[in-house]
């Protein structure tokens, strides 16, 4: 039997935080971690079901002096369990509001004894909440698809559901979890982009969701949500089409002394040139832009720049040859058409340079 501690962040809760651990009790969990994000004791029933739960010898209570965020909620929990906790613990993330039943709990904790061999490295379960039979909202189920689009096709993360508050983590990620960025909505979304990126192992176990549950933790805005879970993808979004743009604006002043004929020069050697320039006003600004907003790296400017520089001078090589071949294909050169394709050629490489960014330029290993 895997060693558990089940982790609670908790705001403002009622009841059902305190039928939610008796029920976690009665079914066999006898160590809670129960994190107070700053609740307001003046509101009825928050004071009395933090005592409910406190007087529990099975239940351990800490309390933030304000309202951080579910993601710090998240961090103090996983601090206390990294310092007081086995190293064979398994933790337990759930929500205090009932979204997750204890049965889905133990079905999940079932599915990943019967799943991870004893002898592997144990992986993260993300438990995915099943949303179409449910009677959730629409508008929820269509917010969670959106966030979940973006991520598979922006960051590459195929999970059905990124949102989702039941998750099974062992023990040995806690280091890696904790220094995560995020404080709020978003900082469960960044685990599973910074598990890719970190190499760490998990795995998906769909949970049917049949009824409706109004949480309590915070009330939901789905397109700032959305906005907010993307976090650092939006910005990379917004930096690097920006710098595009400003490249497109560049790369066509340049070619008007080739189109009109001003200058008497090769056609393909011009346009190499007017990439070159281009590329090196647009990859100034997304670099300092990547640096201090998208990524926050404090990784020295001096490396920054010179991978990001060969990083841009191989893309733009990229991006040279693919537009030299589609114009000799199409026979256009110098002209409108010329910048249309350098911008769907563009677009391609956008996509592919967030990973080489994310791991290469700005870390600061």
């Amino acid at each position: 039997m895997i060693k558990t501690t089940v982790l609670i962040p908790s705001y403002n809760p009622d009841v059902k935080l305190s039928m939610f651990v008796d029920e976690l009790i009665m079914s066999g969990f006898s160590d809670i971690v129960i994190i107070d994000d700053g609740s307001d004791f003046g509101i009825d029933n928050v004071k009395s079901t933090f005592e409910y739960v406190k007087a529990k010898p099975e239940c351990k209570v800490i309390h933030h002096g304000s309202n951080l965020g579910k993601g710090m909620a998240l961090k103090t929990g996983f601090k206390y369990c990294l310092v007081e906790r086995a190293l064979d613990t398994l933790v337990i993330t759930a929500d205090d509001d009932g979204d997750y039943t204890v049965e889905q709990i133990n079905e999940c904790l079932s599915t990943y004894e019967e799943t991870v061999p004893d002898n592997e490295l144990w992986p993260i379960m993300i438990a995915s909440r099943d949303f179409k039979e449910s009677a959730y909202a629409k508008r929820k189920r269509v917010t969670n698809a959106v966030a979940g689009f973006c991520m598979k096709y922006l960051c590459g993360v195929n999970v059905t559901d990124v949102q989702t508050g039941l998750r099974l983590i062992p023990h040995c990620y806690l280091k890696q979890i904790i220094k995560m960025p995020g404080t709020g909505f978003e900082y469960e979304i960044n685990q599973l982009v910074e598990m890719k990126y970190q190499k760490i192992s998990y795995f998906e176990h769909m949970i049917s969701m049949e009824e409706i549950v109004k949480a309590r933790y915070a009330r939901y805005n789905p397109v700032w949500d959305v906005i907010k879970l993307l976090g650092v993808m939006l910005k990379y979004a917004v930096s690097s089409l920006s710098a595009t743009a400003i490249d497109l604006v560049a790369f066509y002043l340049l070619l008007l002394p080739l189109s009109g004929n001003m200058i008497n020069m090769d056609k393909e050697f011009g346009m190499l040139i007017a990439t070159i320039v281009a590329r090196i006003i647009s990859s100034t600004f997304n670099c300092i832009v990547n640096k201090k907003t998208v990524f926050q790296s404090d990784a020295p400017m001096r490396s920054v720049i010179v991978k990001f520089y060969i990083f841009s001078l191989f893309r733009a090589g990229l991006s040279y040859g693919m537009v030299l071949g589609i114009s000799y294909i199409l026979g256009s050169y110098a002209d409108t058409a010329t910048v249309v394709v350098k911008m769907l050629v563009d677009l391609v490489l956008f996509f592919a340079g967030y990973e080489v960014q994310k791991k290469w330029i700005f870390s600061e290993k």
